[in-house]
């Protein structure tokens, strides 16, 4: 696949999270987001050689593991953890579609921003990372084994912010990152 120039939008408009896309889908982005009654003033600007990271929402580790992916010149982190909800719904997405040209485009969200990908972008990505999914599952393994569960530190906080002992907090169930933790310690 050959390289594909990428940029970086950051919309004026808080309504609209910041887009990465090849520059050819600049136009139709902006007509989108036009059409969607969204102020389009923004700044442009190129991705640079340290790409960009995606992320789910909710409590992370700092110094946690990161898969690295080459999508045609544009170089994307993912958290180890978060690769196999990333998979899950890439797989599910359908094709969307610029008006008024029928233009095929997905587009991938995380909580602070979206990822425009052309369908061979997709197809690249979504390949990529379901070889990569065993390895990212096993680099996460290695890195909460050695952690206490978030769960629990959640849990632990809240009894020391309310003076109370740990018993009464409720257990109020998983975190995502639960699931790398060894069953023998209390994790479903």
């Amino acid at each position: 696949m050959s390289k594909t120039k990428w940029l970086w939008l950051t919309f004026d408009d808080h309504k609209v999270k910041p887009h990465a896309l090849p520059a050819s889908l600049y136009r139709p982005l902006l007509a989108d987001i036009r059409g969607r009654n969204h102020d389009v003033a923004h700044k442009i600007k190129p991705v640079g050689p340290e790409g960009m990271s995606m992320d789910e929402p909710g409590m992370m580790a700092i110094d946690r593991p990161y898969e690295h992916f080459e999508i045609a010149g544009l170089s994307l982190q993912l958290p180890s953890e978060d690769c196999a909800a990333f998979l899950s719904r890439l797989r599910r997405m359908e094709p969307r579609h610029f008006a008024p040209a029928p233009i095929p485009y997905y587009k991938l969200h995380d909580w602070r921003c979206c990822l425009v990908l052309r369908p061979p972008h997709y197809t690249r990505l979504v390949i990529d990372l379901g070889t990569r999914l065993p390895l990212a599952e096993a680099n996460a393994l290695a890195f909460y084994a050695k952690r206490q569960p978030i769960s629990e530190i959640l849990r632990e906080a809240n009894a020391r912010t309310a003076g109370v002992p740990l018993e009464q907090i409720p257990d109020c169930g998983e975190h995502r990152t639960d699931r790398f933790h060894p069953k023998d310690r209390g994790q479903a």
